[in-house]
């Protein structure tokens, strides 16, 4: 009987959904690249299939793991490391479990925990160049620029064709402003695939900032080739607006603009650019005005300045500012489709404020919207409960 049912199991792991949702695309800024949301509903189908197979066998490792990198998959990062801790309980050994969970920690923005679970990893496996790799992308996230690079180095000597190595290598030396070695990375990439969407379009970036607007032009109309819906992403025609200005095209780079404008108009995604200078109090004043008028990039853009000053002992209203930026950063990110970064930010408002009403309901429908019902159902209670509490009754 139990042999008919891991047969049934390894049946319904390779099942496929034919009818498929119409692609939805949104910007996952953690992990730097667009993520298609089309499958997350035959995503949940899997996951209540691995359901079935650890209610006849709770400790099932492969149903577990499965079920947790489904679980990650649509940014259930909790419900996911409940799971890898599950499996670390039955194998304390098991370095993949670590080096996932290590992620989802990551990805919640909760380095000290992700950093230590990856460093087990990478100790249980030191020739592994997926260790370094990911510990190289954790530092990359954290901002520790210099300590990211060290990590990739290793993954690249241990793996010489390794392409996502070289692409993460030159976006983190694009955020240290040296292009010349970006660029060089993202040729490797290149010469691996040819046809890798993501080092055009970040080799056009730094081909750009070094004046070489013909470059970037070659590289745009490569993009332009590989996918023609990239004329919708804004960031496509900012940079190909200024390569055609800058070679004297100027019609064309007119009709960018204008495509760009309208753009952002249509989706209230202006970014504002001027050089403002204020305290934390002004920046998140600004944030929040910004966001009241649905203009979410600059809103981000300011909110983003607010949280950056660092205050060594913040007082209570200083604290509670925080808070705020963080929320209403978390709803900017929300109403531009970034479910992943809204997480991280109602997370760390509750950090700071654990009875903040608006994160903990924000955080609820973030989670209700990607399937999590019971994460969304307990942080529903719980600002039920402090609402009440509030009121007296």
């Amino acid at each position: 009987m139990k042999r008919v049912f891991y047969l049934l199991f390894i049946l319904l792991n390779s099942y496929i959904l034919c009818g498929q949702s119409a692609p939805n695309v949104i910007w996952d800024s953690v992990q730097c690249e667009f993520i298609d949301t089309s499958y997350y509903y035959d995503s949940r189908n899997r996951i209540k299939d691995q359901n079935f197979f650890l209610k006849l066998d709770s400790n099932n490792l492969m149903a577990l793991e499965k079920r947790a990198n489904l679980k990650s998959d649509i940014f259930d990062l909790i419900g996911a490391i409940t799971d890898y801790d599950h499996i670390l309980r039955i194998n304390p050994n098991y370095e993949v479990a670590y080096n996932n969970r290590g992620m989802c920690y990551v990805r919640l923005g909760e380095f000290e925990k992700g950093l230590s679970d990856l460093d087990k990893a990478l100790k249980m496996t030191p020739n592994d160049p997926i260790s370094y790799y990911n510990i190289g992308w954790a530092k990359r996230i954290q901002k520790d620029y210099k300590g990211a690079i060290i990590y990739i180095d290793k993954a690249i000597a241990l793996k010489p064709a390794y392409l996502k190595a070289f692409n993460l290598r030159g976006i983190t030396k694009q955020l240290m402003k040296l292009h010349k070695e970006a660029i060089i990375d993202f040729d490797e990439v290149l010469k691996i695939d040819p046809n890798y969407f993501y080092a055009f379009l970040n080799r056009s970036e730094s081909k750009s900032y070094l004046k070489d607007y013909k470059g970037a032009l070659v590289d745009l109309n490569k993009l332009y080739e590989l996918d023609r819906t990239i004329e919708f992403l804004p960031r496509f025609l900012e940079l190909r607006a200024t390569a055609y200005e800058n070679i004297g095209e100027k019609e064309k780079a007119l009709e960018d603009k204008a495509n760009l404008a309208s753009l952002e108009s249509n989706e209230n995604l202006k970014t504002e650019k001027d050089n403002f200078k204020g305290t934390l109090m002004e920046y998140l004043t600004r944030g929040a005005e910004m966001y009241d008028k649905k203009n979410y990039n600059g809103a981000i853009q300011n909110l983003t300045k607010a949280i950056e000053i660092e205050i060594s002992k913040p007082s209570t209203e200083q604290s509670s500012n925080y808070n705020k930026a963080y929320t209403i950063r978390g709803n900017a990110k929300m109403a531009l489709s970034d479910p992943s970064g809204a997480l991280q930010d109602y997370n760390k408002a509750l950090e700071i404020q654990p009875n903040n009403l608006k994160a903990l309901r924000n955080r609820a429908k973030v989670n209700a919207a990607l399937g999590n019902e019971k994460l969304a159902r307990k942080d529903f209670d719980k600002a039920a409960e402090i609402e009440k509490k509030n009121s007296g009754k």
